[in-house]
């Protein structure tokens, strides 16, 4: 005979690590800032217990990954007359990709620095490039087959605002592998004043 009243226990989560917390009431989420200790999770009590747990955390001077891929970005001002970006005219984004071994279904993440914005949003269709996607911050470059070699996309950019700006790294990945990925690392560009 089974005794299912002391069999049902309940369910207790205790946290120990950077916040030392019993938690007896679900659901339940809370925020930590993390002081570098190890977060132990003990359960007790009859029953499934979920967790879910993720972090963040700003990486000032992030590694470059480039096992798959190798990614550069470079600016080219459209006037001929002009070495560098000015507020005002235009300038090429062009994206180049290394690709190390044959894939399928690619996405390029090409980040848009703060200072720019899209002068015409051209769909590509070179290079085994299926389709783009514009945002404001960045532009998603699609490619069905992509076999070993160097490609090579540009973006049409206009030309804002003067400033220093970060340029986020651009990215390589297989679109349904994820993890197979590659990027350079994150840079600074200038866009001085127009002269009068």
């Amino acid at each position: 005979v089974i005794d299912y009243k002391n069999a049902r226990r309940p369910i207790s989560v205790k946290l120990n690590g950077d916040a030392e917390v019993n938690i007896q009431k679900y659901p339940y989420m809370k925020k930590f800032v993390s002081g570098g200790k190890e977060l132990n999770i003990t359960k007790t009590g009859s029953g499934p217990a979920f967790v879910s747990a993720f972090t963040r955390k700003w990486v000032e001077k992030p590694a470059t990954a480039n096992e798959y891929f190798e990614t550069r970005s470079k600016f080219i001002p459209t006037d001929k007359k002009d070495s560098v970006l000015k507020a005002g005219s235009t300038a090429k984004m062009i994206v180049t990709v290394v690709v190390k071994k044959k894939c399928d279904y690619v996405m390029i993440e090409a980040p848009i620095p703060a200072g720019c914005t899209y002068h015409s949003k051209e769909q590509g269709g070179g290079y085994s490039e299926v389709s783009r996607e514009y945002y404001k911050n960045k532009t998603l470059i699609f490619c069905e087959s992509m076999f070993p070699g160097t490609y090579t996309y540009e973006i049409d950019l206009e030309c804002r605002y003067a400033g220093n700006f970060h340029l986020n790294p651009v990215k390589a990945e297989l679109i349904y592998f994820p993890v197979f990925k590659g990027f350079n690392e994150m840079k600074r560009i200038k866009i001085e004043k127009m002269n009068p």
